[in-house]
């Protein structure tokens, strides 16, 4: 999820393992840790998203059946996914809304030109749908988190529904700047 790939990982071992031996002892660790830091999260992330994903009214509905709907987040290459929510279902709650109450994390490595894309899905247990079959989407410029780092936002989707979200954004501290 941090975007540190199987590569990185073998080349940070490779340096912080000083004396070749195939380990890395505590004491290799501590001398090497200040040099190896610079290639890790910070420096590839400027910040974090962070999505608090509560509900959705107005979706579209099956002729037959549940939907069990599902979100999928995305930013840049990072994609996390809810669980499914049953309550799409006729006669329980309203009709075409879901509750999922769930929070995600996401990296940013850009928040001036990336957004949050939004996917609801049909996450249907019944098969008399698609599974995975897109129901609407919509997507968030990141750049509004820039000047207020937290909003609460009702989205509007397409082709319907709307969905709600606290949305907040954290720049990561980098302590060699402090």
């Amino acid at each position: 999820r941090w975007g540190y790939t199987a590569e990185d990982s073998a080349a940070s071992f490779e340096k912080l393992d000083i004396d070749k031996d195939g380990l890395i002892d505590f004491t290799e660790f501590i001398e090497m840790w200040p040099k190896l830091e610079e290639s890790f999260v910070p420096n590839r992330y400027k910040g974090i998203v962070t999505v608090f994903l509560k509900r959705a009214k107005g979706l579209s509905l099956p002729l037959f059946g549940p939907t069990d709907p599902i979100v999928k987040l995305q930013v840049g290459d990072q994609v996390v996914q809810s669980k499914r929510d049953s309550r799409t279902s006729p006669g329980e709650g309203e009709k075409g809304e879901s509750i999922w109450n769930e929070v995600f994390e996401l990296n940013c490595q850009s928040p001036r030109d990336q957004k949050l894309e939004i996917i609801v899905e049909e996450g249907t247990r019944l098969g008399l749908r698609r599974k995975g079959k897109e129901i609407a989407r919509s997507a968030v410029p990141l750049s509004k988190l820039l000047v207020k780092k937290s909003r609460k936002l009702n989205v509007k989707l397409e082709p319907q529904g709307s969905l709600r979200i606290d949305i907040s954004y954290a720049d990561f501290v980098d302590h060699r700047s402090c």
